[in-house]
């Protein structure tokens, strides 16, 4: 299986920080962020194109589920994160219904906020729960394609 966009982005998260500071947790480094909203505004780009719609639905299922299982997990953005599992959820039931999806204009926006709150979160998550949380659900979506 071809790595997705979300899931190379993931995997620059599995270098462990280079320090620690002042003896905090080590969190995410900035460039693996910055990766990661690069990943997440290309995959937003790839749902509006017919073409790459499935391939960028299933690269944001597994964005939300990472997400929702980190907050979940360091309990911070778990309300935040429940109307964008919603709107996932709905999407992949159209997809599923009719082969297509449709983005309105607000759904987009939904869609941009939403990729603003996993930054967010993966900012101020620890490292190694956000590689836990990347692994578990990169396994979990590569076994329901079976």
């Amino acid at each position: 299986m071809t790595p997705t966009t979300l899931t190379i982005a993931a995997r620059t998260a599995l270098t462990p920080p280079r320090t620690h500071q002042f003896g905090l947790v080590p969190s995410v480094p900035a460039e693996t962020i910055t990766a990661l909203r690069e990943a997440h505004e290309v995959i937003l780009v790839r749902l509006h194109n017919p073409a790459t719609a499935p391939q960028a639905l299933r690269e944001w299922v597994e964005a939300i589920n990472t997400a929702s299982a980190v907050t979940q997990l360091i309990g911070y953005g778990v309300d935040e994160m429940v109307p964008h599992i919603d709107d996932a959820l709905q999407l992949a039931q159209e997809w599923a219904a009719h082969g297509t999806i449709t983005l309105t204009p607000a759904i987009s926006l939904r869609l941009a906020y939403c990729a603003a709150i996993i930054d967010s979160v993966m900012r101020t998550a620890p490292h190694e729960v956000v590689v836990a949380c990347a692994e578990a659900c990169e396994a979990m979506c590569v076994g329901g394609e079976r």
